[in-house]
């Protein structure tokens, strides 16, 4: 890829900490201020796709050519020190106080007969040097340090070199970044460091950088230290930033709902993930079989399943076809539908058009989340996972609320109306809050008589208004002139 970070499935972030007036930046996607891939160049225009947008104008003997890129696609540039090929690019202004360095390049061996070879530089209004990134040659001061690259950003800071010689005729990932507290190295491995240098440094708003070269240590092209090879990708950014792939890997949190021949699975997004793989199995622990994969969603709905079955479920996140980490394992036995018992006359909660109730079955609302709701004619009301009913149209409808495993099914009546006059209706009541209950056409003609298994948490008036007094669960009655009982319904009041 020829992107730093990816951008993320569902939700963007960034998370910011400041250290000394200065910014290190935890993201899934930062702008670098200049870019250079090389995939849009012309003649000896090389395009910065950056923030800057300063192009540069390649140089030498010959301009440097171009060859396949880094990763299979696009283009990278070969450089070669013979013909004194380089790029510059300026005037521009580079920050001094923080500062990430990320680059794609290969070189075929050790620099013979030179100290070193310069991959980046930059200078001042006057060439002289501010700071480079270079590849030892066989002629270095320490002949350890030979085919090793090395990062000087800073003039009161040690250089940061790398441990291993990368002159092996292969692209290497490298990434270089600093927050004027500590310098890191990393090498293909963007989750571990290969180099950490820890250290106070002063920041240089005072020295002014307006120059990038590529592959030589300054914009005279007289001066030595050209380079030999490929580059591409070249990207500097004015934080330091923390690259996207050392985030660690979060776990999907499977949840599973049963239905009619069905159920439904969710899950919350992972960060790296590109897809996901969804496992079955008739037995806990497994073994599973794919059931389907390369989902780009967070949900799934196993339709090809027998009711009173019980099925076993994980979730596997993949990263460009590996999978990277599994869910919990959630089961779920799907179940026929129930039709809601017929009477003649029925307790109901009644709601204007438009308006919202919430139901619950639990003093903890969050068990709401965790049943199944449904609405028997949502053109008269929905539900929804959390248990809310919101009204659509005048009529009838009866919500049903199910546990995901079957064993707990009840029913509540809505009727729904143009008009309840100033009632202020709902079941899940806090304490003052009052609600209306009918069992007719919301025209009182049924003789009833209701009555609060407890009237210190809740009364109720001869025409069905409830009052909610204190905190506590009661269960309220409708009785028809004969005694019988045509319809119970518990309050629940919160504080």
């Amino acid at each position: 890829m020829k992107r730093l970070f990816k951008i993320g499935i569902s939700i963007y972030f960034v998370f910011s900490i400041i250290l000394l007036g200065q910014i290190t930046t935890f993201a899934d996607e930062v702008k670098p201020m200049f870019e250079y891939n090389f995939d849009n160049d012309s003649g000896t225009t090389v395009i910065d796709s950056g923030s800057k947008r300063q192009n540069g104008t390649a140089k030498g003997t010959e301009i440097s050519k171009l060859i396949t890129g880094y990763d299979g696609t696009g283009y990278a540039r070969h450089f070669e020190k013979a013909k004194k090929q380089f790029i510059k690019f300026g005037p521009l202004s580079i920050n001094h106080d923080a500062r990430s360095i990320r680059l794609k390049v290969r070189s075929n061996g050790i620099p013979a007969s030179v100290q070193s070879e310069c991959i980046l530089s930059t200078t001042n209004t006057n060439d002289q040097l501010c700071s480079f990134v270079k590849i030892n040659g066989d002629k270095c001061p320490n002949p350890e340090d030979a085919g090793k690259i090395e990062f000087n950003i800073l003039l009161n800071a040690a250089s940061c070199k790398s441990p291993v010689n990368i002159c092996d005729g292969k692209w290497h990932d490298i990434l270089y970044t600093f927050d004027l507290k500590t310098q890191k190295l990393y090498i293909d491995d963007m989750e571990n460091p290969v180099v950490t240098i820890d250290g106070d440094y002063y920041p240089r708003s005072s020295y002014t950088e307006n120059r990038i070269t590529l592959g030589s240590y300054s914009q005279d092209s007289n001066n030595g230290g050209f380079f030999e090879g490929d580059l591409d990708n070249i990207q500097i950014y004015s934080t330091a930033i923390i690259p996207e792939s050392s985030i660690p890997v979060t776990s999907p949190n499977l949840t599973a709902l049963s239905g009619d021949t069905k159920i439904d699975l969710t899950w919350d997004a992972v960060n790296k993930a590109t897809g996901y793989t969804v496992k079955r199995a008739t037995s806990a622990g497994g073994p599973y079989t794919t059931i389907v994969s390369d989902l780009t969603e967070t949900s799934y709905t196993d339709t090809n399943v027998t009711n009173g079955t019980t099925y076993y479920y994980i979730v596997s996140a993949v990263n460009n076809g590996k999978e990277v980490t599994n869910s919990n394992e959630v089961s779920a036995a799907p179940n026929a539908a129930t039709t809601p018992p017929a009477t003649e006359a029925k307790l109901k909660v009644v709601l204007e058009v438009s308006e919202a109730l919430r139901l619950s079955v639990d003093d903890n609302l969050n068990i709401n989340t965790q049943m199944v709701w449904s609405s028997s004619v949502e053109t008269v009301a929905t539900v929804n996972e959390k248990g809310v009913v919101t009204a659509v149209a005048p009529g009838n409808t009866v919500i049903t609320v199910k546990s995901v495993d079957g064993s707990y099914t009840d029913y509540i009546n809505v009727l729904v109306v143009e008009n309840a006059d100033d009632y202020r209706l709902a079941i899940d009541l806090k304490v003052g809050d009052t609600a209306r209950l009918t069992a007719d056409d919301f025209t009182n003609t049924a003789n009833v008589t209701w009555a609060p298994m407890d009237s210190s948490i809740a009364n109720v008036t001869s025409k069905g208004k409830v009052t909610a007094l204190s905190k506590g669960l009661v269960l309220i009655t409708a009785k028809d002139n004969e005694g019988n009982i045509i319809g119970r319904v518990y309050v629940r009041v919160r504080e």
